[in-house]
């Protein structure tokens, strides 16, 4: 129950994507659109759920409670030893550094713009001014987690590599879609693009 529970809430608050400045008008627009991850973003989702419950367990501890198995619950999933899974958790702390300070960066772009269509300064048909640069710190990312990954196979080596890809494509991936929710034309001509829009796709 504690494990499922905190399953849910990561899965609540992680976040997949770079933010999309659709400003298009179409009801097909308006419809959130859901697909399966690629391999890249599942390899993210997981090596964040191992940041989490990594986080779980240590908040776990500190109340004197028993935590080693919400910490090793991937490892076991694995059937890694302790040595085969120091390159994940490894991977995991360095992946999450990058992906948070490239995050932050995107964020405070977003929230400029988010200001002048408020501020009524940009209309919703107006291109938003930090798009080229969002779209740069996403290609950064993307670039970040494929270097991650590579380095995370090669310290594995190719038997665990091998392993780990199979559990993530078989049953890692039944858990995590990605969802994004393009700006809704009536919400454009009110408020500018919401944040919710121009955020992260998340997962569910």
């Amino acid at each position: 129950m504690l494990l499922r529970k905190a399953l849910l809430c990561f899965l609540l608050v992680v976040l997949v994507s770079f933010p999309s400045f659709s400003l298009a008008q179409s009801k097909e627009a308006e419809t959130p659109r859901v697909r399966n991850p690629n391999l890249p973003e599942l390899y993210l989702h997981l090596l964040r759920w191992q940041n989490h419950l990594d986080a779980v367990a240590d908040d776990r501890a500190h109340h004197g409670r028993n935590s080693a198995w919400l910490r090793g619950y991937l490892q076991k999933q694995l059937a890694f030893t302790d040595a085969e899974f120091v390159p994940i958790r490894d991977s995991a702390h360095r992946l999450q550094m990058t992906d948070a300070s490239l995050h932050e960066r995107a964020k405070a772009l977003i929230t400029s713009d988010l200001a002048l269509y408020r501020a009524g300064k940009l209309q919703s048909s107006d291109r938003p001014p930090n798009l080229d640069r969002v779209r740069d710190l996403e290609q950064q990312r993307n670039a970040a987690i494929a270097a991650e990954i590579q380095d995370l196979n090669s310290k594995l080596g190719p038997t665990n590599a091998a392993r780990l890809e199979k559990f993530v494509t078989n049953s890692f991936s039944k858990n995590v879609v990605v969802k994004r929710s393009p700006v809704p034309s009536q919400r454009h001509r009110e408020f500018g693009p919401s944040r919710e829009a121009l955020g992260m796709g998340a997962t569910k």
